[in-house]
């Protein structure tokens, strides 16, 4: 992974504006569901939509290397696992966080 910045976008609704804006501006990548809270208020089906959408938008956009870091955190270890398989499942190059 290269260094520099890797911000947050906002939330998932903007997520695909927010992401290839993020791009073109030069960050080094985007973590996707860390701590803005908005993956609690998400089913798992829809955290993984989010996160294809998200890498599809990128890959359509030239940014086919683009890193994605994943936010898996849960309040159980087994749900934390699920959620890492679930990202690598994804197949669409994201770093379960």
């Amino acid at each position: 992974m290269r260094s520099g910045m890797l911000p947050q976008p906002c939330g998932v609704l903007t997520c695909v504006t927010d992401e290839n804006r993020l791009a073109r501006s030069g960050v080094t990548g985007l973590v996707l569901q860390g701590s803005n809270g908005e993956a609690a208020h998400l089913t798992h089906q829809e955290r993984s939509l989010t996160v294809r959408t998200v890498r599809s938008a990128l890959d359509e956009a030239g940014f086919l290397d683009f890193p994605l870091i994943v936010g898996t955190g849960a309040p159980s270890v087994r749900e934390t696992v699920v959620l890492c398989k679930q990202v690598i499942a994804c197949q669409c190059k994201a770093n379960p966080l």
